[in-house]
């Protein structure tokens, strides 16, 4: 039995030299050489030229007409994006509305990466306007996978020392960022630290003593996260704060780093020793 090659050629110029650009489930996009024209490979086998309105089935890569939502072979023809929840069409690369690569999946850590790359940038400009949503997908991805990225972590640790700093409330579209509901924002936010803890410690010692004080509720519930011998990395970092406030012993916060320190156990034992032999003044 023989076979024989035939080239695909270009619908628009008909010449037979292309350079694919993007492959699909069912073929793949080319670029002609000669004319430029991008076209589709699809089920038939043959480069075709898509019309205004048509769409390609990912599933089996079918020409649909312009309005249809379903293929002839049942499968959807949209997709909702999963950070803005508009829907938009399966062969588009990009979410029109917000800019989300189709291809991530929210839950994964390179759309969780994705996501907080967006609201870092907003957070860059000091304008929240918007990213109330980006942060609705990211608690739900996290509680989805199980667990967070490190750049996902670091920005909530970052928005959470902003709030005690007083700088969130000076940026662009806070109040239409977390409404009436800032607390459940936070109480969302403060079980995904463990993996940014260091970078929250470590910024909330460059904050003045009357702002961590006026925040104290807020600052010992993320201490709070601190849970056990895991953490024992977290104890200079502790120490540090501690030192900063003259540990404050009669201060929440005081009392969320001593705890804290007890529950990371014998590694930290010296130092409460420590504390305790020179008698420090726990009092402001």
């Amino acid at each position: 039995m023989s076979g024989q090659i035939i080239p695909l050629k270009c619908p628009s110029c008909g010449n037979t030299h292309s350079e694919q650009l993007i492959e699909h489930a069912f073929g793949a996009e080319f670029k002609c050489e000669s004319c430029g024209m991008t076209s589709v490979l699809v089920i038939n086998k043959q480069l075709y030229l898509r019309q205004v309105g048509e769409h390609v089935c990912r599933a089996c890569g079918r020409v649909a007409p312009k309005g249809t939502r379903f293929c002839q072979c049942t499968k959807s023809l949209i997709q909702k994006c999963p950070t803005c929840r508009k829907e938009f069409f399966v062969d588009d690369a990009i979410c029109p509305e917000c800019g989300w690569r189709h291809e991530l999946s929210a839950s994964s850590l390179e759309g969780q990466e994705a996501l907080a790359a967006r609201i870092r940038a907003c957070f860059d400009k000091r304008d929240l306007t918007g990213v109330r949503e980006d942060f609705d997908v990211l608690y739900r991805s996290a509680k989805e996978a199980g667990r967070i990225s490190p750049d996902a972590a670091r920005i909530l640790a970052d928005f959470l020392v902003a709030r005690v700093s007083g700088e969130l409330d000076e940026m662009e579209g806070t109040e239409n960022c977390f409404h009436s509901n800032y607390y459940g924002w936070v109480d969302r936010a403060i079980p995904l630290l463990q993996k940014a803890m260091p970078t929250f410690l470590t910024n909330i010692t460059k904050i003045p003593n009357e702002m961590i004080q006026a925040n104290s509720r807020l600052i010992g519930e993320v201490i709070g996260v601190i849970n056990g011998p895991e953490n024992k990395d977290l104890i200079g970092h502790l120490e540090a704060l501690a030192m900063k406030l003259d540990v404050l012993y009669d201060s929440g916060v005081g009392f969320s780093v001593i705890a804290a320190l007890g529950r990371i156990g014998p590694d930290s034992a010296s130092l409460l020793k420590r504390w305790a032999r020179t008698r420090v003044d726990f009092r402001h």
